[in-house]
């Protein structure tokens, strides 16, 4: 556990397994390698770690068995650590047993991430329900999650930038998150184009952004983009320019649009960090 404290990842995987193999028993090893998997970013090891911890957990003849802190835990780890492998169902499940086992405890975040999980699934229903539940939970929760996703995106992990950004996308009246939501979809290899046109169609007043959506969808040019734009707009227009040229493989022309949106947004900008978080990556691969 004390490397597990200190970020010593490997090191404290390889001390779980030795006390796995000294008492295979032991909730904790499972815990913590588990723990240290998921740390990792190695969901798909940890999840059968979490997996063979809530089997002992539940079982009477341990110590620790029946309903406990511990258990939650468990089954709300696995069900994130299944979401990030693409297993959206079992996640589902998990995130409904935690709900069980909480009552009315339950809290924002069990409501929100399960709909995450269904959004994923593209029952639009069912995660719209979680979402409202979890906002009149927490109203704050939704947005807080949405800033991280714009931090996930812009530091490249677009899985995390996906999923933060689903109930802000699916909820609100703005084409900002619904435009990264798309970007960063694509980005982790989904083809999103129907979510977007389904989320934008709920746009009130679809202003001159909703040019862009019809550039992603393949119904506008880059040029027609860009002439929707207002003036104090051009910069966002450059950056999704940029980021379509990208998500066709044209880096050259990625690269400096790119380069115009980083320069002409104004400091501060979702679309000018991202720009320029872009460029960095894209000079890093080369």
């Amino acid at each position: 556990m004390w490397f597990l404290e200190k970020r010593e990842l490997d090191r404290a995987i390889a001390d779980f397994t030795t006390g796995i193999e000294r008492a295979p028993t032991e909730v904790d090893s499972y815990e913590g390698r588990a723990d240290a998997w998921f740390a990792k970013g190695n969901f798909d090891k940890a999840i059968p770690d979490y997996t063979q911890a809530i089997t002992l957990a539940n079982d009477p003849r341990n110590k620790r068995g029946g309903f406990g802190y511990e258990i939650v835990k468990f089954h709300f780890n696995r069900a994130i650590a299944r979401h990030l492998t693409g297993e959206f169902g079992p996640a589902i499940a998990d995130y409904s047993e935690v709900i069980t086992l909480m009552g009315g405890s339950a809290k924002s975040k069990h409501y929100i991430y399960r709909g995450i999980s269904w959004s994923e699934l593209g029952d639009r229903a069912h995660a719209l329900a979680d979402y409202a539940e979890g906002s009149r939970l927490s109203p704050k929760d939704i947005p807080d999650l949405m800033a991280d996703g714009y931090d996930s995106f812009y530091r490249g992990r677009f899985k995390f930038a996906a999923a933060e950004l689903a109930p802000a996308a699916y909820t609100m009246d703005d084409l900002q998150p619904m435009l990264f939501r798309y970007l960063a979809r694509r980005r982790a290899g989904v083809k999103s184009e129907a979510e977007l046109e389904d989320n934008a169609a709920r746009m009130k007043d679809k202003d001159w952004a909703y040019a862009i959506v019809e550039l992603y969808l393949g119904r506008a040019s880059a040029a027609a983009a860009l002439a929707a734009a207002r003036p104090d707009d051009r910069c966002v227009a450059q950056f999704h320019i940029g980021q379509w040229h990208l998500l066709h493989g044209r880096m050259s022309e990625a690269k400096s649009v790119l380069q115009i949106a980083a320069e002409t947004c104004p400091k501060g900008f979702k679309e000018q960090i991202a720009a320029a978080a872009e460029l960095k990556r894209m000079v890093s691969s080369e």
